[in-house]
């Protein structure tokens, strides 16, 4: 469409994203985002709408409000990987396990009302523990000292460098309690103070600077491109092998948390207060009333996270710094786009079906609105802005 609009001198107003499946979603619009930007360059082309229709989403159970939404909510995937001291279970005391450390460090985690935004009303869903497990291929004797988890973490303000600083005051709290528990077990059997056990808070980039201390940069970045390149299969283990491999280099160092990204990274977006979007918005609602006798309500942002994250970039490109040096791999990992992304300024808007139980066995949508009346709303609003 793109192509063809372009050879034939069509201006284009609006651009049209669907793609369902999170991981799908994510590559396609990070590949998709510099080809746009050749397009436009290339052909002249000015994007002035980027419009998405994934489903509502309620806002809690039992709700039947119909929302549209001017923003899409951030994700981020915080993670630690929890380097403890390897030790037979037989002497527990002489070593630190990691599979402790992990649990430690989730609890503090776990539905951290602390960590929520709130904006205009609307507060992000609390963060939650997406994947956690310990790196012991087999069973054995010895305890578990490497362990790992990632936390899903919703964005509305926040960007990579602030959700950092969030993250290492949790971790030194954690290593605080850890500290304390060791220091007490200690005293309860009777032995001295384990001063060689302090555990020790790194971000990736930090345990990336020891271990070049340690061996050299060629040598580091020989691993990551290793893995990043050859290691073909899920990203998140990519990183997880990575840092694994870092560590193990630095394990003098251990025990420690080492604080890192894993893909992906959704950036949030919001222009609810374009005028373009205004404009739509208003006019949106009163036709929705005026036609369908239906209430609808403009939300901030798509609490599902959509392709509309890529769309433009509302940080700073220094502020993305601090997710790239903490990304295992960096782009031979995971490439975003984040400078392409910053040449785009046209608004966001999402207007989709009725959705309910997302990700459950009961999902599904409600037909008749997907099929009569909302084809009827995005034919006006594509109306309204074309001729706005």
């Amino acid at each position: 469409l793109l192509e063809k609009a372009a050879i034939e001198d069509w201006e284009i107003n609006l651009l049209l994203l669907t793609v369902p499946d999170e991981e799908v979603n994510s590559i396609g619009m990070r590949e998709a985002i510099p080809k746009l930007l050749e397009l436009s360059e290339t052909h002249d082309l000015n994007y002035t709408l980027f419009l998405n229709s994934e489903p509502m989403f309620s806002k809690v159970p039992e709700d039947n409000q119909y929302y549209f939404y001017t923003g899409s909510i951030g994700k981020i995937l915080p993670s630690v990987l929890c380097f403890g001291k390897e030790t037979h279970v037989g002497e527990p005391l002489s070593g630190v396990n990691a599979a402790w450390m992990t649990s430690v460090f989730s609890e503090k985690m776990e539905w951290n009302e602390q960590l929520c935004e709130e904006v205009n009303g609307q507060l992000c869903p609390p963060p939650t523990i997406l994947w956690q497990k310990d790196l012991k291929r087999d069973y054995s004797a010895q305890i578990p000292h490497r362990s790992v988890s990632m936390y899903n973490m919703f964005l509305m303000n926040r960007n990579p460098s602030e959700v950092m600083e969030e993250f290492k005051k949790i971790a030194y709290d954690a290593a605080n309690q850890m500290n304390a528990f060791i220091e007490n077990k200690y005293k309860a059997f009777k032995l001295n103070s384990p001063v060689r056990n302090k555990i020790r808070v790194l971000t990736y980039e930090e345990l990336k600077e020891q271990a070049c201390k340690r061996t050299n940069i060629e040598h580091v970045e020989r691993i990551e491109n290793f893995v990043a390149k050859e290691r073909k299969g899920d990203n998140r283990q990519q990183s997880i092998t990575i840092v694994d491999q870092l560590a193990t280099i630095c394990q003098d160092l251990a025990p420690m948390i080492i604080l890192f990204y894993a893909p992906p990274y959704y950036p949030a977006i919001n222009t609810r207060e374009d005028p373009i979007i205004k404009e739509l918005s208003t006019k949106l609602i009163t036709y929705a009333d005026t036609s369908f006798d239906m209430n609808l309500h403009p939300v901030d942002y798509f609490n599902g996270i959509s392709d509309l994250s890529y769309a433009g970039l509302q940080d700073s490109l220094e502020m993305m710094n601090t997710y790239t040096k903490n990304l295992p791999g960096d782009e031979e990992l995971y490439h975003i786009p984040f400078k392409e992304m910053a040449q785009f300024n046209a608004p966001v808007i999402n207007v989709g079906p009725v959705g309910k139980d997302a990700h459950k066995n009961t999902e599904r949508l409600h037909l008749p609105f997907a099929f009569q009346q909302l084809p009827k709303l995005l034919e006006h609003l594509i109306h309204v802005h074309i001729n706005h």
